[in-house]
């Protein structure tokens, strides 16, 4: 059974591409979000054309650490 998530527990968000970086020797096993939306400039157009998708997930930068930690132990006693 799925716990659906109450966004309201986030205080800050926008919508960034993201991409899980497998191969660069200097960001390699890291998450890598675009939060200055450069993808699209033809300078990094081709770096992130190969990770594929569209620009669409939402990113969290600030939460309701309390509401959060309220929610999680909820969700583990389910």
């Amino acid at each position: 059974m799925a716990i659906a998530l109450d966004r309201s527990v986030g205080l800050s968000w926008s919508r960034h591409r993201v991409a899980i970086e497998c191969w660069s020797e200097l960001t390699r096993g890291m998450t890598v979000v675009d939060r200055l939306n450069v993808s699209g400039d033809d300078t990094n157009r081709h770096v992130w054309s190969a990770q594929g998708g569209e620009m669409g997930t939402d990113i969290v930068w600030t939460f309701d650490s309390a509401r959060f930690k309220s929610m999680l132990t909820a969700a583990l006693a389910f």
